[in-house]
């Protein structure tokens, strides 16, 4: 029933912005549409809510539903954004397909919902100083409710009973980005005959990687379904390459935690705006922009699968200290009075 109101309204699916901070940390307190019981905070559309006084729209939603906001007169406009976008725009190195959505996106919905706010809420510290001298600026880091999986499917690589599985979880906004991680890889693939590899590209552009058997890409898949599988993988390293332009700088650091979601221990560009958070060797790596030093880590990696399992167990804790519920509702309780 709720599925066809959904589609009646045209409201879309809840979009990564609105679970990892928001919804995630503050379900209890958020009254769902079309549902008739009393809690502080009510759900209008798929990424927009309301408290007393307070409109809290997380990125974008139906263009409907934004105008509607735009229009209410009274309404405390809390606008939620996690990527520099006007940075995006002046990015010749993006991907010409993302560009675009930005391109409609920032005249759509962005642009409006940014000259309309009393507070801008932002996920980096990038995007907290870019916005500081102009608005009231909140800082919130990302929180994700899931539980991480324990180290046993290292122990099945120890025992032969699996072949290491590598991951890469990004949608790749910049192609460099992508041939990189790619080439990576084809090497790995090239050097040994067992590793695994599991993509969850928005695009695959090589070829050969869509039709090498042991390379599995993730379909493309809305945001809830995409929470599904992640927490089911249990791939025991994960690749992270980007290039730090003014984009990517902004960014939040959610693939560390990310990735101990997928089961495993993070390689890193070793200028990533977060790579702070990153013991080198101890709960995840650090690499140059250089190929081979990438591809023999991961050799490396495979030869000492009690080091990197003693890694992920280490990136488990860390990712503990910094993923807490309570940091969000602290935030939003305050900021919303409730």
């Amino acid at each position: 029933m709720f599925a066809n109101l959904y589609n009646v309204f045209k409201i879309p699916s809840s979009i990564p912005t609105c679970d990892l901070y928001l919804r995630n940390s503050c379900y209890d307190l958020i009254r769902q549409p079309f549902l008739f019981y009393s809690r502080p905070i009510t759900q209008l559309g798929a990424n927009v809510f309301t408290c007393g006084k307070h409109v809290v729209v997380m990125r974008r939603d139906a263009q409907a539903i934004i105008e509607a906001v735009l229009r209410k007169p009274d309404g405390r406009l809390t606008y939620v954004i996690d990527d520099d976008i006007e940075a995006g725009l002046r990015d010749e190195t993006l991907a010409k397909s993302y560009k675009n959505q930005l391109n409609k996106f920032y005249h759509a919905q962005y642009k409006k919902l940014i000259g309309a706010a009393e507070t801008i809420v932002v996920s980096s510290e990038a995007l907290r100083v870019k916005f500081s001298t102009s608005s009231k600026v909140l800082r919130i880091d990302p929180y994700w409710s899931e539980t991480f999986p324990d180290s046993s499917h290292f122990d099945q690589v120890l025992d032969g009973k699996q072949a290491l599985r590598v991951g890469s979880l990004s949608s790749f906004t910049h192609a460099e980005d992508q041939e990189f991680v790619d080439g990576v890889i084809m090497e790995l693939l090239e050097r040994n005959t067992s590793m695994r590899f599991v993509l969850a590209y928005a695009e695959v552009r090589d070829r050969k990687l869509m039709s090498h058997p042991r390379v599995q890409i993730l379909p493309n898949l809305v945001w809830s379904e995409y929470r599904k599988v992640v927490r089911k993988m249990k791939i025991n390293l994960c690749i992270y390459y980007n290039n730090q332009g003014p984009f990517n700088k902004a960014r939040s650091h959610n693939k560390f935690i990310e990735h101990a979601v997928a089961g495993g221990v993070g390689l890193y560009s070793d200028d990533w705006a977060h790579a702070g958070l990153v013991k080198n060797f101890t709960n995840g790596f650090l690499l140059p922009p250089i190929k081979e030093v990438w591809v023999k880590r991961i050799l490396e990696a495979n030869n000492d699968i009690g080091k990197i399992r003693d890694m992920y167990n280490k990136s488990i804790y860390d990712c503990r200290e910094i993923n807490k519920a309570y940091f969000q509702r602290k935030i939003w309780k305050e900021h919303l009075d409730i």
